[in-house]
């Protein structure tokens, strides 16, 4: 498993990702080999890691600019996250969003 934080510092989206991470970014799964990775800023991450994700929880967003690149990826609008309440978040899996309270 491959825990990655602050990820747009590491996987930026105009850069290519580094050989190693784009074997496990698509083809990690085939070898039993996680990823985890989170952002605060999802437009600046590398579209293979996020558009290649099979989970995704998305939290509240309020820029444009994340908006917009949200909205390519998921199955709903994502203008919605605006409104999300304190600490409750979106799963999207397998082209499908559910909203979720606090755990």
């Amino acid at each position: 498993m491959l825990v990655v934080s602050e990820a747009e510092l590491y996987l930026p989206v105009n850069k290519p990702l580094p050989p190693a991470i784009f074997k496990i970014v698509t083809r990690g799964r085939h070898r039993n080999i996680g990823l985890i990775a989170d952002t605060r800023r999802i437009a600046s991450l590398n579209k293979n890691v996020f558009g290649l994700s099979e989970w995704c929880f998305i939290f509240r967003h309020f820029s444009p600019n994340d908006i917009d690149y949200l909205n390519k990826f998921v199955a709903k609008d994502a203008r919605g996250l605006r409104d999300l309440e304190d600490r409750h978040f979106w799963v999207s899996h397998r082209n499908q969003i559910t909203v979720h309270k606090p755990v």
